[in-house]
């Protein structure tokens, strides 16, 4: 009897094994992305480039976005979804107020050689349809105060 309950929790514990599991994602800690970067980008519809400097840092669990560029400041929030269309892909989504005028972006991150986290993507108008997106990209900057 005992064998045969034996046989009856292994087979059951195999066919959980081969469910796939749908639990929570994996994010990444957003600690790893506090830091200092330079930040290189375009805004949606526009030939003119941007340069300037980005704060991430964490505000009550989330992280927080502190951009300055030329005499302006923007400001930020960040948080992890998974991507629609590439299961193995977890995007950075990031509201931004630059202006007044608010603007998301749909980010891809990877690490890079020295292990800080490379950050790249679409910046829009969700408000508008444009075939032109903004781009922007993170670059550490370990040396920033």
């Amino acid at each position: 009897m005992i064998r045969d309950f034996t046989r009856q929790a292994l087979a059951w514990l195999l066919a959980m094994a081969c469910i796939p599991f749908a639990g929570a994602a994996d994010h990444p800690d957003p600690s790893y992305f506090v830091g200092r970067y330079w930040v290189v980008g375009r805004l949606p519809d526009s030939g003119t480039p941007y340069s300037g400097d980005l704060k991430v840092y964490l505000h009550e669990g989330e992280m927080a976005l502190y951009w300055e560029v030329g005499d302006e400041v923007w400001t930020g929030r960040a948080t992890f979804v998974e991507s629609e269309l590439v299961d193995t892909a977890t995007q950075l989504r990031i509201t931004v107020e630059r202006g007044g005028h608010p603007y998301e972006g749909t980010l891809l991150w990877r690490n890079d050689l020295d292990n800080y986290p490379r950050v790249s993507g679409y910046i829009y108008d969700p408000k508008v349809d444009t075939d032109k997106p903004g781009l922007e990209a993170w670059f550490p900057n370990p040396e920033s105060p």
